[in-house]
């Protein structure tokens, strides 16, 4: 294909890049909408969560190449070739998109192309020359940010303050918060916990199950056992969501909350306290920093907050320049180089 993909110039969205006339193959696809297609094959490994990030990078495709966005089932992903990633690649590194965001693009790139391929509408071949395009390299400053103590001891507070039937939604925002904040939990783990995943004893825990149907246990603090406690106090014991939806008039539901009411409640907490930006994540990012800054080694860290890849782990570090400064105080105190007695790295 002689037609190159126009990167957009910097400050501007992909929407508005010129799209490529020839980008897509105009002869009809290879199959129907009767039929299955490489997108919807693709598609069902993900949970609902997982298939947003992939969906929301693919629209990003449709948007650049020309197509609709709002169709993607229609685009003949069969026609993805070792030229046409490599060529979205490089417009996506010429529109400053971050590298993080480019790779995530070419991994949903290569799963749609590696669903043709077992669908028998791409040859092995030349998936493999798909995946030979290369990931782009660099990095950006981590997103988010470190919440405070006093910010984190600020929403919970406000959640007391809530006169009459608005108590009991109180009660169960302090206990979502006290859990965000002191076990680090994703907000989507929250959102579905059961009171069966609730465990009080000499050593009170939670039973998580997390990305990939893993399940990890999380010991909880003491705070976190306090909040949860007054919150049962108003739910009850029978099993079921522990975190259920509460009526204007403080009855509580038998629906659970979903992710998107845990940043509701967040969001809610955040704006009454007088606070700027925090999210769900943010407390994520704070708990790991915070466990780091107590010397907890990478492995259990990593091992509590239920990643795969230690590389994870460290990327939620958001100490901020106060450690970093501390380091470097650290070794100007001690003066740079090794000890004599010391061996060689």
């Amino acid at each position: 294909m002689d037609a190159a993909v126009v990167p957009r110039k910097k400050g501007s969205s992909n929407a508005d890049a010129p799209a490529p006339p020839d980008f897509w193959p105009t002869t009809e696809r290879a199959t129907t909408i009767a039929e299955i297609d490489p997108l919807t094959a693709y598609l069902r490994r993900f949970s609902p969560r997982g298939r947003r990030s992939i969906i929301d990078r693919l629209r990003a495709v449709a948007r650049l190449t020309g197509a609709d966005p709002a169709a993607l089932e229609r685009i003949p992903w069969e026609a993805l070739d070792h030229d046409r990633v490599a060529r979205l690649r490089e417009a996506l590194v010429a529109s400053g998109s971050a590298p993080a965001t480019v790779n995530l693009t070419l991994v949903a790139l290569r799963g749609v192309a590696r669903a043709a391929r077992n669908l028998g509408l791409l040859s092995g071949e030349e998936f493999g020359r798909i995946e030979a395009v290369p990931r782009a390299r660099g990095s950006r400053l981590p997103a988010g940010r470190a919440a405070a103590r006093r910010e984190i001891a600020a929403m919970i507070e406000i959640c007391a303050t809530n006169p009459g039937p608005e108590a009991v939604a109180g009660r169960r925002d302090a206990a979502v918060i006290t859990v965000l904040a002191y076990t680090g939990l994703r907000r989507s783990e929250v959102a579905v916990l059961d009171l069966a995943n609730l465990v009080f004893d000499r050593q009170s825990r939670l039973r998580v199950r997390g990305k990939g149907d893993k399940e990890r246990e999380v010991p909880l603090a003491p705070q976190v056992v306090a909040a949860l406690q007054g919150w049962l106090a108003a739910r009850g014991r029978r099993q079921g969501r522990l975190f259920r939806r509460v009526d204007r008039n403080g009855h509580i539901l038998d629906s659970g909350l979903s992710d998107n009411a845990i940043w509701r409640i967040v969001a809610k907490r955040r704006d009454e306290a007088g606070l700027s930006r925090l999210t769900p994540h943010d407390f994520r990012r704070t708990w790991v920093g915070a466990l780091l800054d107590e010397d907890v080694d990478l492995v259990t860290v990593q091992s509590l907050a239920g990643h795969a890849d230690p590389k994870t782990t460290a990327r939620y570090d958001r100490r901020g320049t106060a450690a970093r400064t501390r380091a470097i105080g650290a070794l100007g105190r001690a003066g740079a180089g090794v000890g004599d007695d010391e061996p060689e790295g």
